[in-house]
């Protein structure tokens, strides 16, 4: 069931999340952000929901296959599982208590339950729906239940009876890019509107899978919105390819100017270019008072209120980073 909400109404906060871009994003700062990265001073970034640790959940291809990487604060290895390649490679998440990570490959359509010493693979298929094939643009793992999301619909997924069910099915959201959980137990989904049209949010009732369209084109552009998360101020954030951080309350009210970005000249200093274009994932650690980014090409970025960017994981050599997920320590969930 679809209802509406009307608007202005209080935007849900954001947790870190992942997203696969559609189309063709521009490989220059103008193309994306309207100019190039430059100064924006301080904002406020007090901590929000506890001094809590987020770790890092890390998806990388390399001659060896793919591999997916639970990783500290301090750059500190949790949890390191490995499975064969694939020329397609999908969202992660990471069920801390239970030791494992989940990762979809989208070239064989399965869901990976990954494991040090076992592991299961389940078949992108929804029998209820008759969904085959399903293509992977999110995976997260809320309340002990494990959660799929393709470009058009939600699924959830029995992990020990290997089954998919459909939460929202086909024909509500058109372009769906992440879903985020939510402190109120739903799960928000960030829908870029289809080719053409405007960034939305959903919000998603776990239980029944009621949709409610809780905020609609809150951008006047879909580049911005490249990843979403929980940021300063609990409030939701999203950021774009080149790392630049946007609070979307700012967005709503149609400011434009990024509130945080990577400096060009620590950039420049640490992977030899002003800039990145290929940031797929973002999120905020409050315990750090930072921005988090995962580039392909300059691993996982910290990015202080004043724009400083140090090195939270370096790529591994023979490696190439795909999918990458910023998750709360279990205590502050």
């Amino acid at each position: 069931m679809i209802r509406p909400l009307p608007l202005p109404i209080l935007l849900p906060a954001l947790a870190g999340c992942h997203l696969f871009a559609s189309g063709t994003i521009g490989t220059t700062c103008e193309d994306l952000e309207g100019g190039c990265p430059g100064d924006t001073g301080p904002i406020d970034t007090s901590p929000v929901g506890g001094d809590y640790t987020v770790r890092s959940v890390l998806g990388a291809r390399g001659a060896g296959g793919v591999s997916v990487r639970a990783i500290g604060p301090e750059g500190d290895v949790l949890l390191s599982v490995a499975t064969d390649d694939s020329p397609s490679p999908g969202p992660v998440a990471w069920d801390e208590p239970g030791g494992r990570i989940f990762y979809y490959d989208n070239a064989a359509s399965v869901l990976h339950v990954l494991q040090p010493s076992a592991g299961a693979v389940i078949d992108g298929y929804a029998p209820d729906t008759g969904a085959e094939r399903i293509q992977a643009v999110d995976v997260a793992y809320v309340d002990s239940r494990l959660y799929v999301l393709a470009p058009t619909a939600l699924y959830r997924v029995d992990i020990e009876g290997r089954t998919f069910g459909t939460l929202v099915p086909e024909g509500l959201i058109l372009d769906g890019r992440s879903m985020v959980p939510s402190p109120d137990g739903a799960i928000w989904v960030l829908d870029l509107g289809g080719v053409g049209g405007l960034p939305d949010l959903w919000r998603v009732d776990l239980g029944s899978g009621d949709a409610v369209q809780a905020l609609s084109d809150f951008d006047d552009g879909q580049g911005r919105a490249h990843a979403g998360f929980l940021g300063p101020g609990n409030t939701g954030w999203v950021c774009s390819a080149l790392g630049s951080m946007y609070a979307v309350e700012d967005l709503l009210a149609g400011s434009r100017t990024p509130s945080a970005m990577p400096d060009p000249a620590d950039m420049q200093a640490l992977v030899g270019a002003s800039f990145v274009d290929d940031v797929t994932d973002c999120g905020w650690d409050p315990s750090a008072s930072r921005f988090l980014a995962s580039s392909v090409s300059a691993g996982i970025l910290g990015i202080d209120a004043w724009n400083s960017v140090d090195r939270r994981v370096a790529p591994v050599e023979g490696e190439t980073p795909f999918h990458a997920d910023f998750v709360p320590a279990p205590a502050a969930r």
